[in-house]
């Protein structure tokens, strides 16, 4: 490698290099090192000044504490300190092989454009939405995007997210903080009070259908259950006159807490029937939209998306 760079030097080459003088901090540094990574692989070179005409060696005559660079970096990347002499002239080089994983520094990804200048690369936030009952399939697209996004996603999911006595309806209302919202569409899932409510905070938005990726899964999903889940759990059947059943499942439900909200007369007993006829109300005036919504639009099977790697998911996700 000092070959290449001695070379590199002497032909006042800069592809893959970057040279610095007189001396960057640990931070500068480090955004580079993730930027290289993130990039093409290469070299920091200290000690050789650049007005972006010509090279000037000079000489480098720091310690660099590796350690605190290092520190600062997300992944333990192979990168090599290394010195070497030109011209009577002590140089110091950083090498910085291309990751497979994303690099950040200091929780920033960076990546070099064509003009070997720095960029951020943003980490896109996505919030899984689905029913417990669905924890498979959850399981199976959490594991897959983690994998092939290679750390440029940050995935929220309840199980990774909240600890023990957190307010599960704070921890729905931060839906709208994300990018994009995965929702894993099932027949339980339509009828889960928590994933509507879910639901509801995302299409307070305008533009909520451009944050939504779904899935809706069919009896032909049953494969990945367990043998005490039935057909009728998975298939949510949006797709046929049978859509409409769910409209009227919110409507019952709705009914049914209202009739409470009557029957309970005792004012510091009503409140949590208050809170539970507010969100059921809010689901009810909702469930028909969103329905529609899903049933308008081109999807695929979930049996397609694993087979393609979810790359309908990545081309949007990741653009």
């Amino acid at each position: 490698m000092s070959n290449y760079i001695i070379e590199s030097i002497k032909n006042h080459s800069r592809k893959n290099i970057k040279y610095i003088y007189p001396i960057a901090s640990n931070e500068v540094l480090c955004r580079l090192i993730s930027a290289f990574a993130n990039s093409i692989g290469g070299y920091i070179v200290l000690g050789v000044s650049d007005d972006g005409k010509n090279l000037k060696v000079k000489s480098f005559d720091f310690d660099l504490k590796e350690h605190d660079i290092l520190e600062r970096l997300s992944n333990n990347i192979d990168i090599k300190f290394g010195k070497l002499i030109y011209d009577k002239s002590q140089l110091t080089y950083i090498e910085i092989p291309k990751s497979d994983a994303l690099v950040t520094s200091d929780g920033t990804a960076y990546m070099l454009d064509e003009k070997m200048k720095l960029k951020k690369t943003p980490i896109k936030k996505l919030f899984l939405s689905y029913s417990h009952s669905d924890k498979c399939i959850s399981d199976i697209i959490e594991t897959k995007l983690n994998k092939l996004a290679k750390d440029r996603i940050s995935i929220t999911r309840d199980v990774r997210t909240m600890g023990y006595k957190d307010d599960i309806e704070k921890f729905m209302q931060t839906i709208e903080q994300h990018d994009f919202t995965i929702t894993i569409i099932s027949d339980r899932y339509l009828k889960s009070r928590g994933c509507m409510y879910e639901v509801s905070e995302l299409m307070r938005s305008r533009k909520y259908f451009d944050k939504l990726l779904f899935v809706v899964l069919s009896a032909n999903d049953i494969k990945y259950y367990d043998s005490t889940t039935k057909e009728s759990d998975v298939n949510a059947d949006i797709y046929s006159i049978n859509r409409f059943s769910y409209i009227k499942y919110w409507e019952s439900e709705k009914e049914k807490i209202d009739r409470l909200d009557t029957e309970i007369t005792d004012i510091a007993l009503k409140q949590g029937i208050v809170d539970e006829a507010k969100q059921v109300a809010v689901i009810s005036h909702n469930i028909a939209e969103f329905i529609e919504k899903l049933k308008n639009s081109l999807g695929k099977s979930f049996d397609e998306m694993l087979f393609d790697d979810f790359k309908d998911f990545l081309s949007i996700v990741l653009c």
